[in-house]
This record gives C-alpha cells, sequence and structure tokens, in this order.
C-alpha cells in the first residue's frame, strides 16, 4: 500500500482512539432496573467514588454524584446528585400538565413537614421540553439550623419515573448558575428510547394515589437534611 495513504490511515485511527478514551471518561452508563441512560460529565466536574456516597447517604439511592476538580471535599460546599424515581405506575399513562399540576401540589404539601430548625423556601417551578424529553425544575432554599443550602431539582420525565437532578451550593453557585448546571446536566441526559416519557394520546385522570409522585419529591427534602444533618467529610 502507498506510504501517503498508510500515514493518513493511520492517523486517522489515532484521532478515534483518542475520541473514543475521551468518550468513556467523559459519559458514564447508567443502567437501573426502571431506566438506562448515559450521563455527560461537565468540564470542571469529576465523580464522587461510590463508597463516598455511600459512607454519607445511607438510605437514598443515588446513580451518580459530582463535585468540582477544585473543591477540597466531596459534599463541602457544592455537588451534584443524579437519582432514578420510579413511579407506581407508568408516567406515559399520564399527560405531562397533569403531572406538573401534581408536581406543584407535593411542593405546597412538603412546606408543612417545617420545623423550628428546619425551613424550606420554593422560589418557582418551572417546565420545559427540550430535544423531545419533558423537565420539571424546582428551586428551593434549605435552612438547617444555622445552615443553608441552595437546591436546584431538575426533574426529566421517563416512561417508568424519573432522573432527578439535584443540584446543591453553599457557597459556589448563585441561584442562577445552579439552574443553568442542573438543566445543562439534564439536557446531556441521554435516555435509551425503550424508556423515553411520551404524552399519551388517551389521558387518564391524574391523582397523588395513582402515582408515586410524592417520593420523587420527598427524596429531595430528605437527601437535603440528612447531607446537612451529617458531619462534612
Amino acid at each position: 500500500m502507498n506510504k501517503l495513504i498508510i500515514f493518513p490511515l493511520v492517523l486517522l485511527s489515532m484521532l478515534l482512539s483518542i475520541a473514543q478514551s475521551s468518550y468513556a471518561d467523559n459519559t458514564v452508563r447508567i443502567s437501573e432496573r426502571s431506566c438506562k441512560f448515559t450521563v455527560d460529565i461537565p468540564q470542571g466536574w469529576e465523580r464522587i467514588p461510590t463508597a463516598a456516597i455511600k459512607e454519607k447517604i445511607e438510605k437514598v439511592p443515588v446513580s451518580l454524584a459530582l463535585y468540582p476538580k477544585d473543591q477540597t471535599s466531596y459534599f463541602s460546599d457544592n455537588y451534584i446528585l443524579i437519582s432514578v424515581l420510579p413511579s407506581i405506575k407508568a408516567l406515559s399513562n399520564f399527560s405531562f400538565k397533569n403531572i406538573i399540576e401534581n408536581v406543584n401540589k407535593m411542593n405546597e404539601e412538603s412546606r408543612k413537614i417545617q420545623t423550628n430548625s428546619l425551613k424550606i423556601e420554593y422560589d418557582k417551578t418551572e417546565n420545559y421540553i427540550a430535544d423531545g424529553h419533558y423537565h420539571i425544575s424546582t428551586k428551593m432554599i434549605i435552612h438547617k439550623d444555622s445552615v443553608g443550602m441552595s437546591c436546584m431539582q431538575d426533574l426529566l420525565l421517563t416512561k417508568f419515573g424519573y432522573i432527578s437532578v439535584s443540584c446543591y451550593a453553599k457557597n459556589g453557585y448563585a441561584q442562577k448558575e445552579l439552574g443553568e448546571m442542573a438543566q445543562l446536566i439534564s439536557k446531556n441526559i441521554k435516555v435509551e428510547p425503550d424508556y423515553q416519557y411520551s404524552e399519551p394520546k388517551k389521558q387518564s385522570v391524574f391523582s397523588l394515589r395513582n402515582i408515586g409522585i410524592s417520593v420523587g419529591i420527598g427524596l429531595v427534602v430528605f437527601v437535603v437534611i440528612t447531607l446537612l444533618g451529617k458531619k462534612k467529610k
């Protein structure tokens, strides 16, 4: 074979190898019983080891956790938790509008758990559709004793539940930046076709008893309470 042809082929092979290696380093595949998808890790962030997650968060299912590379410890200031929250019934049985209404209802219900040492301030809930994926975003600030933490949760609807992207910040991010980061990661999530949510042609009547949406919203509050209540690592 002509050397002029061999060299470009070798160079192309090297570039493809580098590209595949980069993809493997920055993209994480999540395979849960109720959903399968990939997540692109944003630049400047790294994965928190599974052992560290389990040590810090014992009872909350977390598929992936991230923290900024320049941060001295995993959960000291800013971090991101990605969880799969299955619903009791398939979300594809219900319209996006009805699901949004019930998320708002559950947010109102969670206000009732406030105590003298715990206060939850909801900013607002927004919904949007990006690349065929349906999202519900909720901003809140949690105060527990003398510790305050901003939280932005982006719920990505799937056929059998939700992918929750929850960004937490104490000092590193303003609310706007926190929301942008949550939505950036959510938009970079690629759900496998068999697990994608789509609105039904015939819409079902929605009720809180029909679906476990309270689990999804409740977990956000529970995660924050759990993390703030433990000694930082």
